[in-house]
């Protein structure tokens, strides 16, 4: 299992979202806000070398082993070419999914209908 994921995410560096545990369909609605512990982050000069895959499925086996969330996220920032895998969860509604955002010190959330990422709004302190 953790074998299929790690070459899932090598083949698809661009992103996307998997069950940890492989337990049915993602949900297609809602927000997914990584954050969850700090993200495995893997350097361009790494990719597709046999290092960076056991690193990939030595984290997916540690978030699994911790049952710390259910989803695993991936992306690769288009400025510094740097492939993010994280600890994902999913929140049903758009103000507990910015409140989780922010809480974890992310740059952005994902709406799940939209395909697209959200940046928390930045609340001024009165």
């Amino acid at each position: 299992m953790m074998e299929e994921l790690t070459i899932r995410i090598q083949e698809n560096r661009e992103g996307g979202t998997v069950h940890l545990s492989d337990e049915g369909p993602l949900p297609t609605t809602g927000y997914f806000v990584g954050g969850v512990v700090s993200a495995l982050i893997i350097e361009p000069s790494e990719f597709d070398t046999e290092e960076a895959d056991q690193m990939v499925q030595s984290f997916l086996i540690y978030l699994k082993s911790q049952n710390l969330a259910p989803y695993v996220g991936w992306w690769t920032d288009e400025e510094t070419g740097k492939l993010y895998v994280d600890a994902t969860t999913w929140y049903r509604h758009y103000d507990v999914a910015e409140s989780a955002c922010r809480s974890r010190n992310e740059i952005a959330f994902y709406d799940i209908a939209r395909g697209r990422s959200f940046r928390p709004v930045i609340r001024e302190e009165a």
